[in-house]
């Protein structure tokens, strides 16, 4: 069975059309991977197959093998076995297209590399031994070319509104979101229902932005997000309420006369704030780090005069103070 990036991979190399009606797999959700030649044979039945291919090696559980289709239409193939001109006709149109699916993957193999150096740079950071001209240069990119400044992957989504329902006020992971949004008393507002589709991104571990506007025309929802350091086999199946993961496409191709550098700052900043900000902490200035030498020893007092009360915080490792 392919895994999450393989069947991206493939619906993408075949333009996101079905491979036996031909017609557009309209989202994610609808994506199933079909195998020409069943998997499911019993091996007895497969190598009589693959002997009157002449392909006793092939392998079955391949890009040569696999093809994109509606569930309806996989479904309806089921493990029905093609005869043999019918049968090489489709692996060879299977073939053709293989080094488009190779070329959609090592786009996919690239953001790994990306997401991994990350990672280390984070662990520095909550480690106190990173210093924040440091940390936001390769965030932006100024010394790290395969940094955010990456082309990003564009994931679009859409939600129809007659079939959404209230999120909950206040929730704490994916999981809750999905378990807590059954409720229709009340009609969700845009809002609403995209925040509940942001906070999903968080689990996901990943530099993240709108790339356009809420588009809203009274029936559904549309949104896009640039991603960066996505690791596909993180991406849910399901998101939260009804929002559906219609397609993942690279920054370019969706936006081929825009540059991403824009994007990339908003969410180096966004990113970088999450790091070092407490969003759960009561305090005036919330610091969890500092933000200048990425320390942890930090100092909060406050003063209070007749008009007043000022907080202040300092770090007590490089001197950095603010007040508020």
């Amino acid at each position: 069975m392919p895994k999450f990036k393989e069947r991206i991979a493939v619906m993408r190399a075949h333009k996101s059309t079905c491979f036996y009606c031909n017609k557009l797999i309209e989202s994610l959700e609808l994506l199933e991977i079909d195998h020409i030649i069943p998997e499911h044979l019993e091996q007895v039945k497969l190598d009589e197959v693959l002997a009157r291919l002449g392909k006793p090696d092939f392998e079955v559980n391949s890009y040569f093998n696999w093809v994109p289709a509606h569930r309806g239409c996989n479904g309806g193939k089921s493990d029905w076995v093609f005869e043999e001109g019918t049968l090489r006709f489709y692996l060879e149109l299977a073939r053709k297209k293989e080094p488009a699916v190779r070329q959609e993957e090592e786009r996919f193999n690239r953001e790994v590399l990306i997401k991994d150096s990350l990672a280390r740079v984070r662990q520095q950071i909550e480690a106190g031994t990173l210093a924040k001209g440091t940390a936001i240069a390769f965030l932006e990119g100024s010394s790290q070319p395969a940094s955010s400044k990456a082309d990003p992957w564009i994931l679009s989504f859409s939600i129809n509104l007659a079939t959404a329902s209230t999120p909950p006020p206040d929730f704490a992971s994916v999981g809750e979101i999905l378990m807590g949004s059954d409720s229709e008393d009340v009609a969700p507002t845009p809002d609403a229902l995209v925040r509940e589709l942001e906070s999903a991104f968080s689990a996901l571990n990943v530099l993240v932005v709108r790339s356009e506007a809420l588009e809203d025309n009274g029936e559904t929802l549309s949104v896009r997000f640039a991603v960066w350091l996505l690791d596909l086999d993180r991406v849910p199946e399901k998101w939260p309420n009804r929002w559906k993961l219609l397609e993942i496409a690279p920054f370019s191709e969706v936006y081929p006369d825009q540059s991403s550098d824009v994007l990339s700052d908003r969410a180096a900043i966004l990113r970088r704030n999450a790091v070092l900000l407490d969003d759960g902490s009561d305090e005036p200035l919330n610091y969890r780090y500092c933000p200048e030498c990425s320390s942890t020893h930090l100092s909060r007092t406050s003063k209070t005069t007749p008009k007043e009360t000022i907080y202040l915080i300092s770090c007590k490792a490089c001197g950095w103070g603010e007040r508020f």
